[in-house]
């Protein structure tokens, strides 16, 4: 947590100094929009180093993460969000949110999506806890969130944040699938 805090000029002094072992703890560690940036910022035979020895799902979030161009939502976002089942109930929904929760950038509102992945709704935290248990998620959810393409502009995102007093804004591919989210805090 203390690394990902630090200004990423001194994250990349770092990571080239530490050894392989270390940086790899660190970066398996960190959220997903962070060691991204990190990764950005490093050559090619840096970056090479340090996903060598990360899970392959970890290094492959990497890539994707860092593969859009700068300014946009694709470039801002992190893979680090909550989704739940329309067709779940809302017991389930606090079950999975609590094994989903510590690796999350956010739980404060959950993604709703179907078998394909495509956005197609959210759920308030407060709204989920004071929901009955037996209440499905399709019930309490808020269809059709506001939500951002890869593409959108920095400034757009931050906008739309900002308008509708989101904490996060999730991003969508040209297909309607939830990619990411954007935290409010990476959107400025």
């Amino acid at each position: 947590m203390v690394f990902e805090n630090l200004p990423l000029d001194t994250q990349v002094t770092f990571a080239r100094a530490l050894p392989q072992t270390d940086l790899t703890g660190i970066v398996t560690a960190m959220h997903a929009d962070d060691r991204a940036d990190l990764f950005k910022q490093l050559s090619n035979d840096e970056q090479n180093r340090m996903i060598s020895d990360l899970e392959p799902h970890v290094a492959a979030d990497i890539r994707r993460l860092s593969a859009h161009a700068e300014e946009c939502a694709g470039a801002l976002m992190t893979s680090d969000y909550a989704t739940l089942d329309a067709d779940t109930t809302a017991a389930t929904a606090i079950a999975a949110l609590r094994r989903q929760a510590p690796g999350k950038e956010t739980i404060y509102r959950s993604y709703v999506v179907d078998d394909d992945h495509h956005l197609i709704g959210s759920v308030r935290l407060h709204t989920l806890i004071l929901a009955t248990d037996e209440t499905l998620i399709k019930e309490i959810m808020e269809p059709t969130p506001i939500s951002v393409t890869l593409d959108t502009d920095q400034e757009d995102v931050g906008k739309l944040i900002a308008h509708y007093d989101l904490l996060a804004i999730p991003v969508v591919d040209a297909s309607g699938r939830l990619v990411g989210i954007v935290t409010h805090d990476d959107a400025y």
